[in-house]
């Protein structure tokens, strides 16, 4: 039986897990990642630590295995994540604003995308792994004259 309760601190690396796991369309985005938390960081964590009473978590006998996050006043919510959330963050992760980059993923086995992101003068970033479903990053440069490098 499924017993949804509300959010206890120690559920917190559970919500990261599952917010990985299901981060690709419902599907697993572990191979996507290089740092586990990430998706986490924007999707679950900051409702479960800066609005935990509006978090919800769903739990069987396996353990947890879906939440529901949310927060009363969005616009307050949204301030608070400029001020308590975002800034930690920041300093973690660079941002890429201004920067006029684009990047994106395609599986390792998917060889006729990867030739054409090649040939469209993308570049490869790196492989999460060597197995076919694993992610290959490649990135190009959207700046006037790069060239594509």
């Amino acid at each position: 039986m499924v017993e949804i309760r509300a959010f206890q601190p120690a559920d917190l690396d559970h919500l990261y897990s599952i917010c990985l796991v299901t981060g690709a369309g419902g599907d697993d985005a572990s191979a996507l990642y290089r740092d586990p938390k990430l998706l986490g960081h924007i999707y679950a964590a900051p409702y479960a630590l800066l609005s935990p009473h509006s978090v919800f978590v769903a739990e069987d006998a396996e353990g947890l295995g879906g939440y529901i996050v949310g927060a009363p006043d969005t616009r307050d919510f949204e301030a608070r994540l400029e001020t308590e959330w975002w800034p930690r963050l920041r300093t973690r992760y660079r941002d890429p604003a201004g920067e006029p980059c684009a990047h994106l993923a395609v599986g390792a086995g998917n060889r006729r995308a990867i030739r054409f992101y090649r040939a469209c003068g993308f570049r490869e970033l790196e492989r999460a792994s060597r197995e076919a479903s694993a992610a290959v990053w490649f990135a190009i440069d959207l700046a006037p004259g790069a060239g594509g490098s």
